[in-house]
């Protein structure tokens, strides 16, 4: 009788680790999309903070050549960022990628519902 007891303590031991270890993977795959999430977001923050600063080190001018330039190399290099606009006093001067996105130039956001 105790070989039996034996053989039942091994399996529920074994059940055991195994979930213990299925949970555990759980948990690495959540903290590594996080750790990919916040890292886009991150890398995606620092882009955007580039283009304020482009624009600020000119004392708020935006010539069209030069941010169509920047906007489409930021624009190249994040894989969260769907487009990327210019937007002094609320109106929409330059987006980055155009093409599907013409209409929205010169909106003004306060009149958008």
């Amino acid at each position: 009788m105790p070989v039996a007891g034996g053989g039942a303590l091994s399996a529920l031991f074994v059940r055991q680790e195994r979930k213990r270890q299925t949970v555990q993977e759980g948990l690495q795959r959540r903290y590594a999309l996080r750790a990919r999430i916040e890292s886009e977001q991150i890398s995606t923050l620092y882009l955007v903070s580039g283009v304020e600063a482009f624009i600020r080190a000119d004392r708020g001018e935006v010539h069209a050549e030069e941010i169509c330039r920047v906007l489409t190399i930021l624009y190249g290099n994040s894989h969260a960022i769907r487009n990327i606009g210019i937007v002094p006093g609320n109106r929409i001067s330059h987006v980055d990628p155009l093409a599907g996105n013409e209409r929205a130039i010169a909106r003004y956001y306060p009149d958008n519902p």
